[in-house]
């Protein structure tokens, strides 16, 4: 292991150049080609330390009493732009890896601890030409440890919080929520988190914004979700509550 930490450690190595060599000399990275000579259980910990934390919109949309993502036609016509991480493509290993790491998401993987899953809503009847619907199966929200949703009000509910809770009843309650409201664009300096839409490719911002006004409605905005949750739980006593995030959050998603 310590052979292993020493070479890794001088990965950058200056090399001069040959007389022949007109380049000028400089820093070049080395090859590392012991790694499929490391132990099975250091490989797959090299693994781990290599996925890229995520975040990850998908627009869901009720229909026919089944919540599902909406996933719209790029405007080449190639379908949706969904990004897997690059370990998928490696190798053979690494791709049996993320396969055991990853959960299947509308047809596409997500982890659901190093990924933050960010749910909005859409009414797939306004949008021209219709996206395609793929309907999610199961309780898949039950994995994830923390995921970010909207509490925007939802075309497809007469109630101020009736998709949110509708939503969880069907597809599970992760451990935390992080709430979240539709946020203005901003340059990212003032982002802290971004990732991508799997409903239409556009970029996604996580905006955080600290200061007393902000306090005050998340306090506020948190005990009306609070209040829609316990109602439901008390029609439905096997609902989970999950955690509420005592901060909230705004988003930004477009081009």
């Amino acid at each position: 292991m310590l052979s292993v930490y020493n070479y890794l450690s001088t990965k950058l190595v200056g090399r001069e150049s040959s007389k022949g060599d007109s380049k000028p000399s400089g820093l070049e990275l080395a090859s590392f080609h012991l790694f499929s000579s490391l132990p099975p259980e250091l490989r797959r910990k090299i693994w781990h330390f290599a996925l890229p934390t995520r975040l990850i919109e998908a627009s869901l949309d009720l229909q026919d009493g089944q919540w599902g993502c909406c996933v719209s036609l790029s405007k080449h016509g190639t379908g949706d732009r969904r990004q897997l991480p690059v370990l998928f493509a490696v190798n053979i290993e690494s791709r049996e890896f993320c396969l055991e790491e990853y959960i299947l998401f509308v047809n596409t993987y997500l982890h659901p601890k190093l990924d933050l899953l960010y749910i909005s809503w859409l009414n797939a009847d306004l949008i021209t030409p219709r996206p395609k619907f793929y309907a999610i199966q199961d309780q898949p929200l039950l994995k994830f440890h923390s995921i970010a949703m909207t509490i925007q009000r939802s075309s497809r509910s007469q109630e101020r919080f009736g998709a949110f809770v509708n939503c969880l009843r069907q597809l599970g309650t992760p451990k935390e929520i992080q709430l979240c409201l539709v946020g203005p664009k901003l340059p990212s300096l003032f982002s802290t988190t971004t990732g991508f839409s799997i409903t239409n490719g556009n970029m996604v911002v996580l905006l955080d914004w600290a200061n007393k006004v902000e306090e005050n409605m998340s306090q506020e905005v948190r005990s009306h979700v609070m209040r829609a949750l316990e109602a439901e739980q008390a029609a439905a006593p096997g609902f989970r509550i999950p955690a509420l995030s005592t901060r909230l959050y705004y988003m930004f998603s477009g081009p």
